[in-house]
């Protein structure tokens, strides 16, 4: 069955807290779309390459890093992850 727009995004976004709960000392348990990722979840630069391989290798997707660098959110996240996933 294919997932229509909302139930993937949900998806990646599901895949994103999972990524940002085991990179980040903190434990989230939801996670909106605007939330800034250095202010509310405290992604720092180090934790933003962790957070890049670990988007790759999770969700099978290639990503160039200077996007990652210009995410500031996690609906920037989303929406970096939805233009390079296939299909």
């Amino acid at each position: 069955m294919k997932m229509n727009v909302f139930q993937r995004r949900e998806a990646i976004k599901a895949k994103l807290l999972d990524i940002i709960n085991h990179i980040s000392e903190k434990k989230i348990i939801e996670i909106p779309e605007h939330s800034s990722l250095a202010d509310h979840l405290g992604v720092d630069s180090l934790d933003r390459m962790d957070l890049w391989l670990s988007i790759e290798e999770t969700l099978k997707v290639d990503m160039p890093e200077k996007e990652l660098r210009a995410c500031n959110t996690v609906a920037d996240l989303i929406d970096m992850v939805e233009r390079h996933m296939k299909g």
